[in-house]
């Protein structure tokens, strides 16, 4: 199993439903297998290849998955660069991953170009000029994702996930959060974090759900689109799940949330307790390194909620899939190794 696999059963089953939408763009899963078939051509043309880096950088934008998929299909390792990074951090980002191409929104490719980016694309442009046919380079010991730690003992480190393990543990995530079709996740973390690949858009691959982009968003936007667009699943860090359980519309009942999921960091138990006393749902917590393509143990909506509340994150995640995950993903400089991404144990 692999994620274009899983994308591509989702097409075929839910062609006509909403795959993603952010305030400006919306596109069904059938315009996003034509689109990202015409940026995987546009890839392996410009001369990327198997294993291959691309560099990421733009803010969340449903072009920016739509990039991010197109390079699976190109068999092309998307490496993603945060756009907020400051000017004096691009370089050894741009050092690290060692791309020849980088994709940007355009507000940021003169800090990229200046920061020592040789071939930098629109985000908008790329694999817009003309249809094409399927492509498929993708299989399950592709490389998926690279995804940086937070620098907090020293510089930020990449981790590279394949598509196998990757896949296998956000369908135990989709199971866990009863996922269905009818779903639709709002994802208010970056996408430049593995948090929100693993806990939103691979999750909804897995069943044909949609995902609502909101990241740096107030906490009036989030809520406006979560109204509009009646999300069922909320999915954030713990600082925006307490700001959005404190606004307005929480104290008024009017959410349309089912569950809400939190990673990144520990959970206050009185959070949890805010989500089931304002909203009437369960606030889950996740624990484990999304870096490594999943979480070691998560909530459920079941669970009890007087044992939510009291301070407990989940039952484990099931038997193999986080080891198997640990032992296929590898702290590396991609640019300086192509076996940093093979299945190699630590």
């Amino acid at each position: 199993m692999d994620i274009i696999q899983v994308f591509q059963r989702a097409v075929s089953r839910h062609g006509d439903r909403v795959f993603l939408f952010d305030r400006q763009t919306t596109i069904t899963y059938a315009q996003a297998e034509a689109r990202t078939n015409a940026i995987a051509a546009e890839l392996l043309e410009r001369g990327l290849g198997d294993g291959d880096t691309l560099g990421l950088a733009a803010s969340d934008r449903v072009s920016l998955w739509l990039a991010i998929i197109g390079a699976w299909k190109a068999n092309v390792l998307p490496s993603l660069i945060d756009a907020r990074t400051p000017d004096d951090k691009l370089p050894y980002f741009l050092d690290d991953i060692g791309a020849k191409v980088i994709v940007a929104a355009p507000e940021i490719t003169d800090r990229l170009k200046a920061a020592g980016a040789d071939v930098v694309i629109d985000i908008e442009q790329v694999g817009a000029a003309k249809p094409t046919a399927a492509i498929n380079r993708h299989g399950p010991a592709s490389p998926l994702y690279l995804s940086y730690t937070s620098g907090t003992t020293g510089l930020p480190k990449g981790a590279v996930l394949l598509s196998e393990p990757v896949t296998l543990g956000t369908s135990c995530i989709a199971d866990r959060l009863q996922l269905t079709r009818s779903d639709i996740l709002l994802a208010t973390t970056p996408i430049s974090s593995s948090f929100q690949l693993v806990a939103a858009l691979m999750p909804a691959l897995h069943v044909g759900a949609s995902v609502g982009l909101v990241a740096g968003s107030t906490i009036e936007v989030i809520w406006e689109t979560a109204l509009k667009h009646q999300a069922t699943i909320l999915v954030a860090y713990p600082l925006t799940l307490s700001d959005i359980v404190n606004a307005p519309p929480a104290v008024e009942r009017k959410s349309p949330f089912r569950v809400a999921l939190s990673g990144g960091s520990s959970l206050a138990p009185r959070l949890k307790r805010d989500y089931r006393q304002r909203l009437g749902i369960s606030l889950l917590e996740s624990y484990g390194q999304s870096e490594l393509g999943g979480f070691m143990v998560m909530g459920a909506p079941h669970d009890d909620p007087q044992t939510l509340a009291v301070g407990f994150a989940g039952r484990p995640s099931p038997t193999g899939w986080p080891i198997s995950v640990m032992r296929m993903a590898k702290s590396c400089r991609p640019a300086r190794s192509a076996r940093c991404w093979s299945p190699t144990a630590f």
